[in-house]
C-alpha cells in the first residue's frame, strides 16, 4: 500500500511539472536585430602580379 502511495505521489509531481513546463504563457517571437554589415578588406591576388612581372621579363629578353 505504501508503495502505491509513493508511485501516485511521484506520478502527480511528474504531471504537475510537465504542465508547468510545457503549458502556460505563449512567447512572442523574438525580433531580429539587424546589424550593419562590416566591410571586409579586399584580398589581393598576388598571382596576377607575379604573372605580369614574368611576362615583362621575357618581353625584355631578361629570362634565365
Amino acid at each position: 500500500m505504501l508503495r502505491r502511495l509513493v508511485v501516485l505521489l511521484v506520478l502527480g509531481i511528474l504531471v504537475v511539472s510537465m504542465l508547468a513546463g510545457c503549458g502556460g504563457q505563449k512567447e512572442e517571437p523574438a525580433m531580429e536585430e539587424t546589424t550593419p554589415a562590416t566591410e571586409q578588406p579586399a584580398m589581393t591576388d598576388t598571382t596576377a602580379a607575379d604573372t605580369g612581372a614574368a611576362t615583362q621579363d621575357t618581353a625584355q629578353g631578361g629570362g634565365s
